[in-house]
């Protein structure tokens, strides 16, 4: 296998002659050209403006800051082109000296049709920042920039990312969570700030060992990370040899503020209100300040610049929640009949505070010598109560569950860059070191059961959920302390990352230039998760209460020797409007009550820990070291091509406990030893972009890439679960094979100052080695010396798909604006796009069939192996984005549709047994009014029709899982000066 010197190695040698071969027609007398483009009114960066020098393919576009820089100028008198669409062209004479920097700096004005003035507002500078960004690039991107982050009514970044083409968005209690790029699950997207990858930050686990949940996966939280300390946003759907290949779905890219000429200051807060919970307790702040130090007068720019920027917010994220599951009985005449086998009411209450600051420093050691240091920190705190009625029809009884929690995410991400031009090689190179903590520091779990829960007429064959309450016998005196526990979450992820890159550029004549560019990179990856939990059943918890303190509690009606949930319910007996008032919620426990019983009997509870829950602790690392050669080669500015090739190795150790299936009893420490597990592995990566530029208004783009994803952590994690009691066995696989993907995709961008920019994109992709969770109903085998007869054992264990899973689909956007109409209609602005998103993957199954012989032993069950198609899941099939603005004379406004498909959410054994996410269409409101330069007064309104999110099976479009979140609305003002 190849190692990463050889490749370090094998890349000097190809930089070494492709310069030996560049050099000679390369021209020795070259000068520099370095400037800034900006707004002639506002005075505002223009980012993704093109300079070119006329004649010649030589050119630059700029960057977030509207600064730019030629390098390789040719000497004498030259003419420079600057073009940015929406605003008139320049061209502008200068004098190119070898050896010495051009300075030009450039202000555009804003060109309409009919060539009357125009008024430039913040919404059409942020439209032409975004399209101009897209179109300069070299690759494939979708860019939101600061002015329409700052415009849009979005709490976190996920909202203002789910309004970008080809993105879905998973929810966490109404609130936008993490991003679903063209169909594929969240674990599939890089998510980078200023191109230094984030570690994984998901939600704890909670009090189960079943292997559920988000909290092992490599997804990352976008919740955390307010819009309001963001410069920009960029998802590169096609990658590049000099970016991370974990990326199938796409890379996100924060950009964070940095520092210009002058100090700057704002300041936005807003007092909120929540409609569901009648709470006006909300609020969301951020504040903002920049300037630079230690001007060089000769020069004219400042060598020190400081950015600093912090974000508060509170946030109500109550919600009314119902669930439930079916299993099917037979038909009559002709039409299916379901039991209704269990319906959950949930009542959630969490109040979200959310924090960020950002530090961002750069200093100018020379001229073309510049060093950044970059600090973001996020994090959330979230107190959580659950009370929940399960209503377990198909058993007869009917528990309430109590659970609550804090959870605390944070991540923290710094990176230290240097960017030097040193004579003919422009040299960056970045250190950096990101951590991301899911903690739970506090968890407590009740359950209460009453076996005998429902009157005898109750009907359980096709029952609509909402009835099931109706038919609950409440008698809270009967029901008993069942299980009870408290516990404790902490899961680390480290990375520690270090990179160089080095570009040449290098001339054919006038006509063909580019750059070859080389690079190296390692991250390292650390990662620990430890979960302790205590308490257990009755006999560990409330009998043993009982015994220890009696008298203290109410004894269950029917048996004395446990505790009645008599002692936890609140004076209120309903909650009113429980989802619209469609479900009845009878009964409702006392919140306070049952967290001072959970919290003052910690003691009893710690004297039986549970160490089956250590069985998925685990220390992870994972040891990333790659290298990419890439060249960049344009004729004139028609025809731009990029090839090159990526090479990643990856070593992995991990360490954990099994269980000793020789130990009667997992609540015993003896029970468990260690368990390690290690791979080495290496993924070769070559990728292809061409760009074809054949008129001034039309832009193609064609991407052949190869990338990676690597499985989920616990699924690479050794451990081992059995359950003789249950015949269960899970256990994970650290050979797991990672997923690779070849992607293909094709563009047509057509745009000018009249209609703006109009984009349809096609995309394929092909995804090799899909790992899963698959369990299935053992017919027998041998799994060890101690488990030698499988048979009548449910196995659950990671795999890989052994067939190809393809995803193809459709994007379509279109940025324009009115400003061409009369007054007061050229104040219109529109943003839209759709996709059309096609999946299919092989869902494999067992089969079970029950035969009758003729001869002992008489009845047989006979399996098959099988498999269905269907699509991916969590991958919507249409999703779309309308946004209308308008902006006139200080007002400003902008309403914005959000319409998502619906969604495969779980896979049955056929089409028809499949669970879905139902489609959702969501309305949000910004207003925003001007008062003279500095003052803004501003409205906003999430999910304005107050949509339910629902879950569902097709056959019958019986509800799975409904919950209501309620309407929010938030007012405030900005201050800038």
């Amino acid at each position: 296998m190849l190692n990463f010197g050889a490749i370090v190695k094998t890349l000097a040698c190809l930089l070494i002659l492709l310069i030996s071969i560049s050099n000679p027609i390369l021209s020795a007398e070259m000068g520099k050209i370095r400037g800034k483009v900006t707004d002639s009114n506002t005075g505002e960066a223009l980012p993704g403006a093109t300079v070119i020098i006329k004649g010649t393919s030589v050119g630059a576009a700029t960057d977030f800051e509207g600064k730019y820089l030629i390098s390789q100028a040719p000497q004498g008198k030259q003419t420079v082109q600057i073009s940015y669409v929406g605003y008139k062209s320049k061209e502008i004479h200068v004098n190119v000296f070898p050896g010495k920097t051009t300075e030009l700096n450039v202000q555009l004005i804003y060109s309409s049709v009919d060539m009357k003035e125009v008024v430039v507002t913040a919404q059409l500078e942020g439209q032409s920042a975004a399209i101009n960004q897209q179109l300069s690039s070299n690759t494939i991107v979708n860019v939101v920039s600061k002015d329409r982050i700052q415009e849009l009514p979005d709490q976190n970044a996920a909202e203002t990312l789910g309004r970008l083409p080809g993105i879905a968005l998973q929810r966490n209690n109404g609130e936008g969570q993490k991003v679903v790029v063209r169909g594929l699950s969240p674990r599939f997207s890089s998510i980078t700030v200023n191109g230094v990858q984030l570690p994984s930050t998901s939600q704890p686990g909670g009090f189960s060992n079943d292997g559920s949940g988000d909290a092992d996966d490599r997804s990352v939280d976008l919740s955390m990370i307010s819009p309001d300390i963001l410069e920009g946003i960029e998802v590169f759907k096609a990658q590049r040899p000099d970016m991370d290949g974990d990326a199938i779905g796409g890379t996100v890219n924060f950009t964070t503020k940095k520092a210009v000429e002058g100090s700057r200051s704002s300041f936005r807060m807003f007092g909120g209100y929540n409609n569901l919970e009648n709470d006006y307790g909300n609020y969301r702040g951020s504040f903002s300040y920049s300037n630079r130090f230690f001007k060089n007068e000769e020069e004219g720019y400042s060598k020190l610049g400081i950015v600093l920027g912090g974000s508060i917010q509170k946030a109500n994220r109550a919600s009314d929640g119902a669930g439930g599951t079916y299993s099917w009985t037979g038909q009559t005449n002709g039409e299916p009949v379901y039991q209704t086998s269990n319906v959950s009411l949930t009542k959630h209450n969490e109040i979200r505070r959310r924090y960020g600051l950002n530090l961002a420093m750069d200093y100018s050691i020379a001229e073309n010598n510049d060093i950044f240091l970059t600090s973001l920190w996020a994090g959330t705190h979230q107190d959580e109560k659950d009370r929940t009625h399960n209503y377990a029809i198909s058993g007869g009884y009917h528990d309430r569950t109590y659970f609550e929690r804090e959870v605390d995410l944070n991540t923290w991400s710094n990176s230290l860059t240097g960017k030097h031009l040193l004579s003919n090689f422009e040299v960056n190179w970045t250190v950096s070191y990101s951590i991301s903590k899911s903690k739970s520091p506090w968890g407590g779990y009740a359950n209460f059961s009453e076996t005998s829960g429902f009157s005898n007429n109750m009907p359980i064959e096709n029952l609509d959920p909402s009835a099931v309450s109706n038919y609950a016998l409440n008698d809270y005196k009967a029901a008993f302390l069942g299980s009870a526990y408290i516990q404790n979450e902490d899961l680390k992820d480290h990375n520690t990352t270090a990179e160089i890159n080095i570009q040449h550029p290098f001339f054919f004549g006038s006509d063909i230039s580019g750059y070859i560019k080389l690079g190296g990179k390692l991250r390292d990856k650390s990662r620990e998760k430890n979960v302790d939990q205590y308490g257990g059943l009755r006999w560990y918890t409330g009998q043993k209460i009982m015994t220890a303190y009696p008298g203290v509690f109410i004894p269950a009606a029917n048996s004395s020797a446990d505790i009645s949930l008599s002692n936890f319910i609140s004076n209120q007996s309903s909650l009113d409007n429980f989802l619209g008032g469609d479900y009845k919620y009878n009964e409702v426990m006392d919140e306070g009550a049952l967290h001072n019983f959970l919290d003052k009997y910690q003691p009893i509870f710690k004297q039986t820990k549970n160490y089956k829950m250590d069985v998925e602790d685990y220390n992870a690392s994972e040891n990333i070291y790659s290298g990419y050669l890439m060249t960049e080669i344009k004729w004139q500015q028609v025809v731009t091509f990029m090839p090159g090739f990526r090479y990643e190795n990856t070593s992995t150790d991990y360490s954990t406990k099994v269980a000793n299936p020789a130990t009667s009893t997992l609540m015993m420490k003896k029970a468990l030893s260690d368990s390690l597990g290690s791979r080495s592995y290496g993924n070769f990566l070559p990728m292809a972009q061409l760009r074809i530029k054949p008129v001034d208004w039309m832009d193609i783009r064609l991407a052949v890439t190869k990338s990676l994803s690597r499985p989920n952590f616990l699924s690479l994690i050794p451990y081992e679960v059995l359950d003789y009691d249950n015949l269960t066995l899970r256990y994970g696989n650290p050979n797991l094979k990672e997923t690779k993907a070849t992607n293909y995709d094709a563009y047509l961008s057509i745009y000018n100052s009249k209609w703006g920019l109009f984009t349809v994109g096609k995309f394929y992709k092909r995804l090799n080695d899909i790992d899963y969770q698959r369990s299935k109903i053992m017919a027998g085998g041998y799994y060890s010396p101690y488990l030698t007869n499988l048979k009548g054992w449910t196995v659950t264990t990671p795999e890989n798909l052994p067939d190809v899973t393809t995803v193809d689909g459709w994007e379509l956007e279109l940025q324009t604006n009115f400003v061409f109409l009369p007054s007061p209609f050229d104040g219109i602005l529109l943003y839209a796009n759709f996709s059309f998103i096609h999946s299919e993957t092989q869902y494999p199954y067992t089969n079970y069939e029950t035969v009758y012989l003729d001869h002992a032993p008489w009845v047989t069950t006979i399996s098959t192996e099988m498999k269905r198609t269907g699509r991916m899941i969590g991958q919507p099939d249409r999703i779309g984005n309308v946004t209308i603005g308008y902006e006139k004379a200080g007002f400003s406004g902008r309403l914005s549709v959000i319409y998502q498909g619906d969604a495969l959410r779980g896979v049955g054994m056929s089409e028809a047994n499949d669970e879905l996410d139902d489609s959702s269409i969501r309305l949000d409101l910004v207003l925003q009014q001007k008062i003279g330069n500095n003052l803004s007064f501003i409205v906003q309104l999430n999910n304005i029709t107050n949509r339910e999110e629902k879950t569902f099976i097709r056959y019958r479009d019986l509800t799975t899982r409904t919950q209501d979140y309620g309407m929010t609305l938030d007012c405030g003002f900005q201050l800038k000066f």
